[in-house]
C-alpha cells in the first residue's frame, strides 16, 4: 500500500478556544472575559426587554439561571486577575439596577437586598472550597504537592505562602489563596 499524505502547514493563530475558553498566544485571558461579558451583558438586554415588572426575585431567579453561569463557567482556568477584568465582570452584575426599588441604591447596597454575593467573593468561596477538599483528602493528589503546609503551631492545615518570582505566578490557585 501506497501511503499519500499530504503535509499541509500550520497556520498561525493569535486566539483559540478550547472547551469554552478563549485564550491569546500568550496565554491570557483577557479575549475570553470580552466574550464573557459581552454575553452577559446580551443576556441582560434581553431580560430587560422582555420583562415589563421587574420584580426583585423575577430579577435575581433571571440572573443567578441566565447570567451568572456565563460569568463563571471555568473560572478556575481564566479567574481574573487584573482589576480591568474584575471590573468588567462585576459591572455585569450591577444588573440588579434592573429592579426599579434599587434603583437609587449603591452597588453594595442593593447586592445585599438581592443577598447576592459579589463575583470576588463567589471565586474566593470556591477556591476556599477547593483547598478543603484537598487538605481533608477528597482528591488523590496529596495536599503537599499543590498546598503546602506547617504545623509550627495550632492546627495542621495551615498553608505556606509560596516565594514567586513572576506576576503570572502569583495569580496561580495555590498563590491567590493566601492573599
Amino acid at each position: 500500500m501506497k501511503n499519500d499524505s499530504v503535509e499541509v502547514p500550520l497556520e498561525h493563530s493569535t486566539k483559540e478556544k478550547d472547551l469554552g475558553v478563549w485564550t491569546d498566544d500568550k496565554l491570557k485571558f483577557a479575549g475570553h472575559v470580552g466574550q464573557v461579558v459581552a454575553k452577559g451583558s446580551q443576556l441582560l438586554g434581553l431580560i430587560k426587554r422582555s420583562f415589563v415588572h421587574r420584580d426583585m426575585d423575577v430579577i435575581k431567579k433571571l440572573y443567578t439561571a441566565l447570567v451568572q453561569p456565563h460569568l463563571e463557567y471555568a473560572n478556575v482556568v481564566w479567574h481574573p486577575r487584573y482589576k480591568k477584568e474584575i471590573k468588567q465582570l462585576e459591572r455585569v452584575q450591577r444588573a440588579t439596577k434592573l429592579v426599579g426599588s434599587l434603583q437609587s441604591l449603591p452597588y453594595e447596597s442593593r447586592l445585599r437586598q438581592m443577598e447576592l454575593p459579589s463575583l470576588v467573593y463567589r471565586r474566593y468561596h470556591g477556591n476556599m472550597i477547593e483547598v478543603f477538599k484537598y487538605l481533608h483528602g477528597m482528591y488523590s493528589v496529596t495536599s503537599n504537592e499543590l498546598l503546602p503546609t506547617s504545623a509550627l503551631r495550632g492546627h495542621d492545615h495551615k498553608l505556606l505562602k509560596r516565594h514567586c518570582r513572576s506576576h503570572a505566578r502569583s495569580s496561580f490557585f495555590s498563590s491567590d489563596l493566601m492573599e
